[in-house]
């Protein structure tokens, strides 16, 4: 890991550990201030519920549930034209004797003008602070950017350059003439994808076959094929079964043959151009050309020039460039640069519509378990809770996402939803569900 040494009132600190890091202290800190003042508005209903005007002062409430809205001053009413199902969730009795149903009702009066005010000034609140804290989090994430300089601090990426301007050379030159600022790199990516992957795959078969051959031995084509040649001849009708479920050297070596001759293929075609990223010499440089070049997006799509202040700013003269800060290098997914969006539309709408799928056995299988037993609810909801980030992980690796922050948090919505649907709703369930019925 690369570490920047920065001098700060006489002593270095080092800055290794990414915004990442800062951002994810910053969030607790601005979530705690904000959960106490919630609670400090909140004050009035606490001494309200817990005081001797609602349930004689909670005697029989828990201590840790005292200040709640717990109501145990109740009375039994009878209901002549109730049924079981009218009351759900609400505790009922019937006399065996008359075949009179009671209901039990409750005696607090929870829903005062105090207490509706106090929780509406709390929502309020948390709905103003959720404004502010967003304005807060832009201006921490840039105070420590300025403070931790990386590749993203000195580059820009260009979305819509024109397919044929494979030139590093030529983007150089533009930079240097249009804005006087010096480019250190420029990567020029192209619609590649599949050479990439194959690529990729490749290099891990090729890692597989040196792990499996003995240290030292020879990686070229020739040797390889000889070792599979070998080892397949070798093999007796256990082995051969053996190798449908573990390959080894000889299906390993076949199918690094293959991708090879697929890369010789792939790599003889021309490839449009879909990025270019260029980092310059000074950050000074790369705000100059984000501040002179970010238009709209309406302007870009309709090429239109006059959106640009100076004609030098137009890509050989005619082209409105579309022009913003990249994500940071390691960040970025490069087999899924250039997915289409329509395309990455449809992977995630087929991985929500999985993620629904589960959420609806799991739910069904609780209430099953709910019904037969209350005590198991809790070990169900545990196990599917810790099952599913496992199928999540598996639905979110087929969906092409530009940069691993989106990958990241296509799978924390996941996640979050099915865990807020089977333990929020299915316990919510359980504790409200008061319907056994009594007898004199």
């Amino acid at each position: 890991m690369c570490r920047r040494l920065t001098r700060s009132s006489s002593t270095y600190t080092y800055h290794s550990f990414g915004l990442g890091i800062g951002l994810y202290f910053s969030t607790i800190r601005a979530m705690t201030a904000l959960v106490l003042v919630v609670g400090i508005i909140h004050t009035p209903n606490f001494i309200y519920f817990s005081g001797p005007d609602y349930s004689n002062n909670q005697e029989n409430v828990p201590d840790l549930l005292k200040g709640s809205a717990v109501c145990t001053e109740t009375e039994w009413v009878i209901c002549d034209d109730c049924l079981k199902d009218d009351f759900q969730g609400t505790s009922w009795l019937r006399d065996e004797a008359t075949d009179t149903i009671f209901v039990r009702h409750n005696l607090c009066d929870g829903a005062t003008l105090l207490t509706g005010m106090t929780n509406y000034s709390g929502m309020l609140f948390v709905l103003i602070a959720a404004i502010f804290i967003n304005y807060y989090f832009k201006a921490v994430e840039e105070q420590m950017d300025e403070d931790e300089q990386t590749a993203q601090d000195y580059s820009i990426v260009i979305d819509n350059p024109p397919e044929d301007a494979t030139d590093p050379g030529e983007w150089k030159d533009f930079f240097k003439n249009a804005f006087d600022a010096h480019v250190t790199c420029c990567t020029v990516a192209v619609h590649n994808d599949d050479l990439v992957r194959t690529l990729v795959e490749r290099r891990e078969k090729m890692r597989m076959l040196e792990l499996l051959v003995e240290p030292g031995t020879s990686l070229d084509i020739v040797t390889l094929a000889g070792i599979a040649a070998a080892k397949e001849r070798a093999r007796s009708f256990t082995g051969n079964l053996m190798a449908i479920l573990s390959p080894g050297v000889p299906e390993i070596f076949a199918r690094m043959a293959v991708l090879t001759a697929k890369v010789q293929g792939l790599a003889q075609l021309d490839y449009p151009v879909t990025n270019v990223f260029v980092t310059f010499e000074t950050e000074a440089g790369q705000r100059k050309v984000l501040e002179k070049m970010t238009v709209g997006q309406a302007a870009i799509n309709t090429n239109r020039k006059s959106s640009v202040g100076n004609v030098k700013y137009l890509f050989r003269g005619c082209w409105v460039l579309s022009v913003h800060e990249p994500e940071e290098p390691d960040s970025i997914r490069w087999e899924d640069l250039n997915v289409g969006f329509l395309d990455r539309m449809k992977q995630q709408l087929f991985t929500a519509l999985a993620t629904v799928a589960a959420l609806v056995v799991v739910v069904v299988l609780v209430n099953l378990v709910n019904d037969w037993n209350n005590l198991f609810t809790a070990y169900t909801i545990a196990i599917t809770n810790s099952i599913f980030p496992m199928l999540a992980k598996i639905l979110t690796y087929y969906e092409a996402h530009p940069s691993h922050g989106s990958l990241q948090t296509s799978l924390y919505f996941k996640i979050a939803i099915f865990r807020w649907v089977t333990t929020g709703k299915s316990w919510l369930k359980v504790l409200l569900r008061e319907d056994q019925q009594y007898s004199f």
